[in-house]
């Protein structure tokens, strides 16, 4: 998996979302190789594909704030913005420590417009 982050950072996507493909196929419910494959998707704006995984890999291991974080930027993406927002602040309360390395910001693009959102709820 450790291999699958460095093609990533790199900007291969292609290559590390069949990487994480294959390791699925080892390992349907693992933790590492459903959260991987989901940044990868989220990098590539692909998150209404990106978001069974990344439920997948919060169920394997749900104290995991990098996952729920990437969860809360597939949503956003997909509008689901009440959903979204539990997600930030579980991750919020685990700690994101890593969640927005190799994504290029997204996280604080992604809170801008959970915090829209919620203020016009009011």
């Amino acid at each position: 998996m450790k291999k699958i982050a460095i093609v990533a950072f790199r900007g291969e996507l292609e290559e590390a979302a069949v990487s994480c493909r294959r390791a699925l196929d080892v390992d349907p419910k693992g933790f590492a190789p459903n959260f991987h494959l989901a940044r990868v998707l989220v990098q590539q704006s692909s998150y209404r594909e990106a978001v069974p995984f990344l439920r997948v890999a919060i169920e394997a291991r749900p104290d995991s704030g990098p996952a729920h974080w990437q969860l809360s930027i597939a949503l956003v993406g997909i509008g689901d913005y009440s959903a979204a927002w539990e997600h930030v602040e579980r991750a919020q309360e685990l700690g994101r420590e890593d969640s927005g390395a190799a994504d290029g910001g997204a996280p604080a693009a992604a809170e801008a417009p959970l915090r829209r959102r919620r203020f016009y709820r009011r």
